[in-house]
């Protein structure tokens, strides 16, 4: 059987690969012929090149209308049951890509592909399960959908296969040695849960590693107080723990710092002064 990460790299090229930022998308017109006559190969090679052009070189900027231009395209080839059309449509659904970001969806879709025997899918829904999407992370369904997939003939060697395996062994390190206290796994852990859509789950964990004095932590409570992604928007706060981590931090933190002080008063910023002065770290 084809080894799984050469089997999906027509799909994960979508994902990782970052070609030109090119302005517009030239398809031929064959392949736009044979995609009008209803040739789902066609559509997905259609979405495939307005994918690879969707992100820029360094992956941060994208172009939401190479998107929705291959959204036109896979939505019809996956109904028709392409199979890489559908894990491109499920990608698109777990990051909002073009579609408003749902992942049940995605996971609706690549469920329909795991039934179906394709193991290229269950190795890909055991990836988004270990990854989390809606707010949480699902270990044991990520575990599940690998065995299946090994019993399906995937090499549990494949590279893909164990990037799975890694993140959900990483993911329950990072849980255990939190649970220990261990700073630098409570702030790993609140990288998880940020990245699976729960940024309540990450402040709380940030909040654990900033009492306790770590610097990271600190910084990285403080950026989510001055945007209010898990706790209230609080600017007061935010510099108060900017300010607590430039203290034990290095010279260049402290232009850092003073950027959160720029929509402040000077009560407000007195008060964060003087919430500093009074913090003591936690043991």
């Amino acid at each position: 059987m084809r080894n799984t990460a050469c089997a999906l790299l027509a799909y994960l090229v979508v994902t990782i690969a970052l070609p030109s930022f090119a302005n517009a998308v030239t398809v031929p017109r064959e392949l736009t012929e044979q995609a009008n006559n209803g040739d789902a190969n066609a559509m997905y090679e259609i979405a495939s090149l307005y994918l690879k052009e969707a992100f820029s070189p360094d992956g941060f900027s994208r172009r939401d209308e190479h998107f929705a231009s291959a959204i036109n395209w896979l939505k019809p080839a996956a109904e028709m049951g392409h199979s890489y059309a559908i894990m491109g449509l499920a990608d698109a659904y777990f990051f909002g890509h073009g579609v408003q970001r749902n992942g049940k969806e995605g996971e609706r879709l690549l469920l329909q592909l795991a039934k179906r025997k394709n193991s290229n899918a269950m190795t890909l829904l055991a990836s988004h399960y270990a990854s989390g999407f809606d707010g949480a992370i699902y270990l044991q369904r990520a575990r599940k959908h690998l065995d299946m997939a090994v019993a399906a003939g995937v090499d549990s060697k494949d590279e893909f296969f164990k990037h799975v395996e890694d993140r959900i062994e990483n993911f329950n390190k990072a849980y255990a040695g939190a649970m220990k206290g261990i700073t630098k796994d409570m702030n790993q852990l609140a990288v998880y849960y940020s990245f699976a859509g729960n940024s309540q789950e990450a402040s709380k964990w940030l909040s654990q590693s900033a009492e306790k004095g770590d610097k990271l932590g600190q910084w990285m409570l403080a950026d989510q107080y001055r945007s209010g992604s898990g706790v209230p928007k609080d600017d007061v706060l935010a510099y108060m723990w900017a300010n607590i981590a430039e203290a034990h931090g290095k010279p260049g933190d402290v232009s850092r710092r003073d950027e959160y002080a720029r929509s402040l008063t000077k009560e407000q910023i007195a008060e964060a002064q003087r919430l500093s002065r009074n913090w003591k770290p936690k043991r």
